[in-house]
């Protein structure tokens, strides 16, 4: 059975996220004041009213009723705080439930549901999610979502081996980062992902042409952006066969990047330079085996089957 309060603020919560004044919803059959009273929790509701409410609202009575798991915003909280599987689930249920939530609410849900498939290595839930998430950044029309999740798809797509998906994307959100002059953040996440996927396409000139652009974007910092950004430029360089050149920007994060930044991306710099030492002419081996044994006393802490 509903009961006020709860269902006044449920109501006032599906009205709002379909953007309708009380006066709209009220329509020709219910007072605005009744209505006004209903939201208030000063009126307990009659099945009459709940059921012509529900029928302008386009909605089943049911969805009045709270969702078990709680609100959207509550297992949002959560689900940023602790990470959990158990809080994941919650939000994954409360997103179901709660569809009728507004959007940014529910994008910055699927941004938390697509990063927990990522780290699962659940490539394919991941691209579910973000696909929707991109839909919802079209809707909201905000610049800086639409730019975080057409990055984020082109680098989820890459890893599913979907290059040209994955290129239209980054092209996509390369040239939208510009547009909107967006801040340096999200511009380099742009660029790091169109990077990696031309790269990965064989468009090794237009890769180097935007791995410079990105270098130069977050020349003087040392955080973790620039020292992926040091790392991708690397990358480019060894496809084109100028391993003196790659050497120099991973010197450069091997001496400036500290662990405590972030521990798996000091780890994996090393690897890299290892394996850079391996591959250039003459090979050093000493060089690579230094690497991998710093990279090995991290694997205590951030150690997984992959970077074993």
């Amino acid at each position: 059975m509903l009961r006020q309060p709860a269902f006044g603020h449920r109501l006032k919560k599906l009205r709002t996220a379909q953007g309708l004044s009380q006066t709209a919803l009220a329509g020709e059959g219910m007072s605005t004041g009744y209505l006004s009273r209903l939201e208030s929790g000063a009126r307990q509701p009659t099945d009459r009213a709940v059921g012509y409410l529900a029928d302008r609202l386009g909605l089943e009575v049911a969805d009045f009723e709270e969702p078990v798991t709680g609100s959207l915003a509550h297992a949002l909280t959560l689900a940023s705080s602790t990470g959990s599987a158990d809080a994941i689930e919650a939000l994954r249920a409360a997103l179901a439930a709660e569809g009728h939530e507004s959007a940014v609410l529910r994008w910055q849900a699927l941004w938390l549901l697509a990063r927990a498939a990522r780290l699962q290595g659940d490539h394919a839930a991941e691209r579910a999610h973000l696909g929707q998430l991109v839909a919802l950044g079209d809707e909201v029309g905000l610049a800086e979502l639409r730019v975080r999740g057409l990055t984020r798809l082109a680098r989820c797509l890459r890893s599913l081996g979907e290059i040209t998906p994955a290129l239209d994307a980054a092209v996509a959100a390369h040239r939208l980062a510009l547009g909107e002059d967006l801040g340096v953040e999200d511009r380099a996440a742009a660029l790091l992902a169109l990077v990696s996927v031309q790269a990965e396409a064989g468009q090794v000139p237009e890769a180097r042409v935007h791995a410079d652009e990105l270098t130069a974007l977050v020349e003087g910092r040392s955080d973790a952006l620039w020292a992926e950004a040091m790392w991708t430029a690397a990358a480019v360089r060894v496809r084109q066969g100028d391993h003196t050149g790659a050497q120099h920007c991973l010197d450069q994060a091997l001496e400036r990047f500290s662990s405590q930044e972030d521990l798996v991306l000091w780890l994996r710099l090393r690897l890299a330079a290892g394996r850079l030492h391996l591959q250039k002419l003459p090979a050093d081996p000493a060089q690579a085996q230094r690497c991998a044994e710093q990279a090995e006393a991290a694997l205590t802490f951030v150690g997984t089957p992959a970077l074993r």
